[in-house]
């Protein structure tokens, strides 16, 4: 149901990785196929402490996609709260404030086009349970690994959502004080993305930055 409202409002712009975690929540679906919390990849040195979110201008050279970001953040409302909700009844977190973006990995700016080509991030502010957070997201994705949080710390896993048969490529990070969630989409569908974890990382490194 969620599924199908959200995609009413977003239109053919994306089918987001929320949409999955909604319709997976309680359904004690484990499978993750890949790394425990407990096998950490190596991660860069850096402090995790008071870090925030926002919709940078640009994510190392994908420019900031402003027209779906806005009509991507009006559609997930209602979905990143509900999200929120399920992450607090778990005890993986509060989150105090939503944050939303659209970045093209093309020249096509488009997202009704069928040659565009995006990556869409939503996460939050608040504070964290991190151990939690990722316990919570391997049972939402499939074939998870931790890979290498880059200078911000905290972890950082990619995996892959299943929606109709076919596996998309996602990432998601978690400090004490952020959790963030990248997915890849061509043409307003979520698909596999080669250099999935660089290119999340490199969308981590503009959107997260210290607390002023």
């Amino acid at each position: 149901m969620v599924l199908y409202l959200l995609a009413s409002v977003v239109g053919v712009v994306v089918i987001v990785l929320l949409v999955v975690h909604l319709t997976k929540t309680g359904t004690n679906s484990g499978a993750t196929g890949g790394s425990t919390a407990g096998a950490s990849a190596p991660a860069a040195a850096g402090s995790t402490s008071q870090l925030v979110l926002k919709a940078a201008p640009k994510a190392g050279s994908f420019a900031l996609n402003t027209a779906a970001t806005k009509t991507l953040t009006q559609g997930m409302k209602p979905g990143l709260a509900s999200l929120a909700s399920v992450l607090k009844a778990k005890g993986a977190g509060h989150a105090s404030k939503d944050v939303v973006a659209v970045y093209d990995l093309n020249s096509v700016t488009n997202p009704t086009a069928s040659n565009f080509k995006g990556v869409d991030f939503f996460g939050y502010d608040g504070t964290f349970n991190v151990a939690a957070v990722v316990k919570f997201e391997q049972t939402q994705l499939v074939s998870t690994r931790l890979v290498n949080p880059g200078p911000h710390g905290g972890e950082m896993m990619c995996g892959y959502t299943r929606t109709n048969g076919a596996d998309a490529s996602s990432c998601f990070w978690v400090t004490k004080t952020t959790f963030g969630m990248v997915d890849f989409v061509i043409g307003g569908k979520p698909v596999k993305y080669n250099g999935a974890s660089n290119i999340a990382l490199t969308v981590r490194d503009a959107v997260e930055v210290p607390a002023s």
